[in-house]
């Protein structure tokens, strides 16, 4: 076993009191979290291996790492994905992230499944957009397979039909002043695609606004 040597003394950081300084041998070692220190169960007198003080700086940055991210996440809600990404980018380790987001997940505050539910729902109600654009979006979000199709069973051919058609009579408003019926249409028409509502979809709207079969955007 690689051993560092035996602890003289443990001290209570003056300017924060929630880390200690370790001492080896009449020198500074380091310092850690003091619920990382009790963790370890050590205490002054104890031999102090190299395994060991490692294995506890990891716990600590795996605890920074944790802090980090519940501060991430008190903006708003982030698919596990995307906070491994953002701690990765602050320098944290890859066991560090990988530990930190166990926890996160452990104690309920990262649910992919729930995160994506929630997500589908906020866009069906508040800013409408087509199943296939929901689908990039949560693929952006690293969120895939079983959870995404789960969220997106929330949203049937209905359901979307009825965003877009929300969505097309704010484009009707927008284009009011425009007296070109075919520029009209396009307009409302590229709107809807932009969004990622299917062809059918558009079709089936654009049908019930010109009270006419839609024959696609016309050229502008």
């Amino acid at each position: 076993m690689d051993l560092i040597g035996r602890v003289d003394r443990v001290e209570r950081q003056k300017r924060n009191g929630s880390r200690v300084n370790v001492f080896i041998g009449g020198e500074y070692l380091g310092s850690v979290e003091d619920i990382v220190w009790a963790k370890a169960g050590l205490k002054s007198g104890d031999t102090l291996s190299r395994a060991q003080w490692e294995d506890m700086l990891g716990r600590q940055e795996a605890q920074a790492a944790f802090d980090r991210a519940l501060t991430r996440l008190a903006s708003r809600a982030r698919s596990r994905a995307e906070l491994e990404k953002y701690l990765s980018g602050r320098g944290f380790s890859a066991d560090a992230v990988r530990l930190a987001m166990e926890k996160l997940e452990a104690y309920g505050y990262v649910n992919d499944a729930d995160y994506a539910a929630m997500l589908v729902r906020d866009r069906m109600a508040l800013k409408p957009q087509g199943r296939r654009a929901l689908e990039l979006e949560l693929r952006r979000k690293g969120i895939g397979g079983d959870e995404a199709e789960a969220a997106l069973g929330q949203y049937g051919e209905e359901d979307e039909l009825a965003a877009a058609a929300r969505q097309a009579e704010k484009d009707m408003k927008r284009t009011a002043a425009e007296r070109d019926e075919r520029k009209r249409r396009a307009k409302v028409y590229a709107g809807l695609a932009r969004r990622g509502f299917s062809g059918d979809v558009i079709e089936r709207v654009m049908s019930g606004l010109f009270n006419a079969p839609d024959d696609g955007p016309a050229s502008l």
